[in-house]
């Protein structure tokens, strides 16, 4: 489930105000279905170093997941995982293409 809302500020893993309604929203969902677990997964563009954006991937990822968690979502249920730009949905090669890898998933575990 891509959490197209979810957006951060440049180059950091502070959440925009925008992405708290969607968060939220997530939040409510996921407490009104507590046998469902999610890895939550960060991904980035390959703009950059491959380390520094694993490293920024990963923070977002834990960002989400603390947000979810201080939201009432048991910790059990969450877990996160950066994997920089090692799996993009779009071509790197054209603005809109990074800006549709650099993006915030749930997966069901």
């Amino acid at each position: 489930i891509a959490l197209d809302n979810v957006q951060f500020n440049t180059g950091t893993s502070v959440l925009s105000a925008s992405s708290r309604t969607t968060l939220d929203n997530v939040a409510k969902t996921l407490k009104e279905n507590p046998h469902l677990k999610f890895e939550i997964a960060g991904h980035t563009d390959s703009s950059g170093s491959y380390q520094a954006n694993v490293n920024l991937s990963e923070s977002r990822a834990q960002t989400v997941r603390q947000y979810l968690i201080d939201s009432g979502v048991e910790k059990e249920r969450l877990t996160a995982h950066g994997y920089g730009p090692d799996k993009p949905v779009a071509s790197n090669d054209s603005r809109s293409g990074r800006s549709a890898n650099r993006r915030v998933e749930l997966m069901l575990k």
